[in-house]
């Protein structure tokens, strides 16, 4: 049961930041989808610094709105804030609340596939290194005898009894 007010320009400005954040977080999200891509990698640094500033902003701002449900006495639920949210009777603050949680959910999806891409492009680099040094990696086969059958590094079959 609710038991203090919130002020709601306080919730404003708490929302307009999650937008501001979540917005530029997906532009840079974009652009990381991009550079990788293309395989453009000088940027990706900066790219995860500017993430990890707007990551630091969501993140201040999940726990302001914490603080601000515990002290109206609800609990700390997204169910509670959409609860607080619309107790402000105020259509802006809700649509631009569902800006900031589509936001989120693009930034989520954008970050799943940079992450696969990330981890595609470690793969084929791994690969790449394994054939320039000479340890290419044969898939175990099977000989009449039923032993499995590989390469060493030098590229010689082997036979394992």
């Amino acid at each position: 049961m609710p038991t203090a007010t919130v002020n709601p320009i306080s919730i404003a400005r708490l929302i307009q930041s999650d937008a501001d954040a979540s917005g530029a977080l997906l532009t840079l999200l974009q652009t990381e989808q991009e550079a990788l891509k293309s395989r453009k990698h000088q940027n990706l640094e900066q790219l995860v610094r500017d993430k990890n500033t707007h990551i630091q902003t969501l993140e201040a701002n999940t726990a302001k709105r914490h603080q601000l449900l515990t002290q109206s006495g609800r609990e700390a639920t997204v169910k509670s804030w959409e609860s607080l949210l619309e107790a402000c009777a105020d259509e802006n603050l809700q649509h631009l609340w569902q800006t900031v949680k589509a936001n989120f959910d693009e930034c989520r999806r954008l970050n799943e596939i940079n992450g696969k891409m990330i981890v595609r492009g470690q793969q084929t680099v791994k690969r790449l290194l394994n054939i320039l040094r000479g340890q290419t990696g044969a898939p175990g086969l099977y000989t009449e005898s039923g032993a499995t059958q590989g390469q060493n590094t030098g590229g010689y079959t082997i036979v394992e009894a």
